[in-house]
């Protein structure tokens, strides 16, 4: 019986952990459609609350591999590359800390990398192109 107890006290940490996890996916299920539905209240209160469960880098990671895909002559693809980049666009305008700090870039090269290959016409691009050369 005590060994029961043992295992399960040392479960529950993996438990929370995996619920918080859980519960980051699910919330950035939501980001681009509701962006996307003109309800950026979804977005903002997202950007306010993440860092509790996560990191940025895994919210980019997260969303890169959601969204890696596109087809080239898809309208559909094209709105969502759209109101992606405006997701992007507002993480970075109401938490620049998350790309701008100089003792970890990773986070700003990652996007940078991203959006060469996938929007790399789109303002957000060229910005974070320019916020890496001014940081390193």
């Amino acid at each position: 019986m005590r060994r029961f107890l043992l295992k399960r006290n040392l479960m529950e940490p993996r438990t929370e952990s995996y619920i918080r996890a859980q519960t980051v996916v699910e919330q950035m299920s939501t980001l681009v459609p509701s962006l996307n539905e003109g309800d950026p209240l979804v977005v903002l209160a997202f950007l306010s609350t993440y860092r509790s469960c996560t990191t940025p880098l895994q919210v980019l990671d997260l969303l890169f591999v959601r969204y890696a895909y596109f087809s080239p002559y898809s309208k559909e693809d094209e709105q969502v590359k759209s109101t992606l980049c405006s997701f992007l666009e507002i993480w970075m305008d109401k938490n620049p800390e998350d790309f701008c700090d100089p003792s970890d870039l990773f986070p700003l090269k990652y996007l940078k990398g991203y959006l060469t290959v996938y929007m790399p016409h789109c303002d957000l691009s060229v910005r974070a192109k320019r916020l890496l050369t001014q940081l390193e």
